[in-house]
């Protein structure tokens, strides 16, 4: 029994070794046939590709951590920039915080109109205490002038009084003057000199008086003025409208919309289910499906060939048509294939290059449900456009009788 076992485990060996004895020693044409190798007929290079949306494929995602409330699109609809496409469940939380902070944003703007008419009015009751001690000062000057006729009055009496006395010294007039007219008379001086001292008293007391009421006032009505001048400064207006700019954000945040990037777009993925917690992953995927494109993977000994408005085809046993298009970026990096060769026997260390083929028109709308889609590609090196595809009504107006009129060269 041991013997035929070994016999078998020999008989393996010897075959797995045939095996790749013939694949090493196979030509490199059966083993790897050159797909981006110029045609002997035509001057052409093969290459694989997939289709996918000019702008590319958009994986539209949301914050992690909430849980998807509804789905609003499904796979193939078209939708518009600011399209609502996923809401979620904390959408109703949110519009609460909203709704509480912009509450609270109108209670304070009701306070400060309270408080700013409270301080208006007190701004108004200190302008006219300012103005009535303005006022105040009229009684200053008629107590001033009320001195200064005391004062003259008093002189006026001494002098009287001076000359009274005059006669009652001299012999020949003594006779004339009375004593008692004498002293009548000073007593008139003396209640003169009193009235005088005591209306002094109170001008300097009504003067001081009355520059504490100008200071006391001018004090008051600066107040007032700066306390009107910052009501709105002084309340917390500027905190509760940022609360309610970062729950507005907040609530934005609960549904997914569609960017403004394209016109429009179709839903080409949906990823996201009703009830599932948001993850770091996509939720749906769009793309502008108008206009398609073609990511071919050129060798990288064939890049320097490539040019942009080269002419180049694509087949694929999924579509009946051969879809046709301009090369309108050759590759910029060069790295490992992306799409599987799907000969099992490929070289395995090859390095390729992107090229981007825009279809046109009618090829677009042919595969436009069709992304990601994998082509056979041709890439004409000898047939090149001269202009872009989207010039072709630039080109209609050029063919135009007004443009060859234009473009005629002069008899002279």
């Amino acid at each position: 029994m041991a013997r035929a076992i070994g016999l078998v485990a020999l008989l393996a060996v010897t075959a797995v070794a045939s095996y790749f004895v013939g694949v090493r020693n196979a030509p490199d044409v059966a083993v790897d046939p050159p797909p981006n190798a110029p045609a002997a007929d035509e001057e052409l290079i093969a290459a694989l590709g997939k289709l996918e949306p000019v702008g590319g494929i958009l994986n539209i995602s949301a914050l992690p951590g909430d849980q998807i409330d509804e789905v609003k699109v499904q796979a193939g609809q078209i939708v518009k920039p600011g399209d609502t496409l996923v809401t979620l469940q904390s959408r109703k939380l949110r519009k609460l915080e909203l709704d509480l902070a912009t509450a609270r944003m109108q209670e304070a703007k009701q306070r400060i109109g309270v408080e700013q008419q409270v301080a208006d009015s007190q701004l108004e009751a200190a302008t006219l205490a300012a103005e009535e001690v303005k006022l105040r000062e009229q009684e200053l000057t008629s107590k001033q002038s009320d001195l200064r006729l005391l004062r003259r009055q008093a002189e006026q009496q001494r002098r009287s009084l001076a000359r009274l006395e005059s006669l009652r010294s001299d012999p020949v007039t003594r006779e004339v003057t009375s004593a008692d007219d004498v002293d009548k008379l000073q007593l008139v001086v003396d209640k003169l000199e009193s009235d005088i001292a005591a209306a002094e008293a109170a001008l300097k007391s009504a003067t001081a008086a009355h520059e504490l009421a100008v200071k006391a006032a001018t004090s008051k009505l600066k107040a007032a003025r700066h306390a009107a001048e910052n009501v709105e400064q002084a309340s917390p207006l500027g905190a509760l409208q940022t609360a309610v700019e970062l729950a507005s954000l907040n609530y934005e945040l609960t549904q997914v919309i569609a960017p403004d990037v394209a016109k429009q777009y179709r839903v080409l993925r949906v990823i996201a289910k009703r009830g599932e917690r948001v993850a770091n992953l996509p939720l749906l995927q769009l793309g502008d499906t108008s206009r398609i494109q073609c990511v071919a993977e050129v060798y990288e000994s064939n890049l320097p060939q490539i040019k942009p408005g080269q002419r180049a085809t694509m087949t694929s046993p999924a579509i009946e048509q051969e879809l046709r298009g301009v090369v309108t970026q050759a590759g910029l990096v060069v790295g490992r294939p992306q799409l599987p060769n799907p000969n099992p026997l490929s070289r395995q260390d090859v390095r390729t290059g992107e090229v981007e083929i825009e279809l046109d028109e009618a090829s677009s709308q042919l595969v436009e449900s069709l992304i990601n889609l994998r082509v056979d590609v041709k890439i004409h090196l000898q047939e090149i456009e001269a202009e872009p595809t989207d010039a072709a009504s630039s080109r209609d107006s050029n063919d135009s009788p007004n443009a060859a009129s234009d473009q005629k060269p002069s008899e002279n």
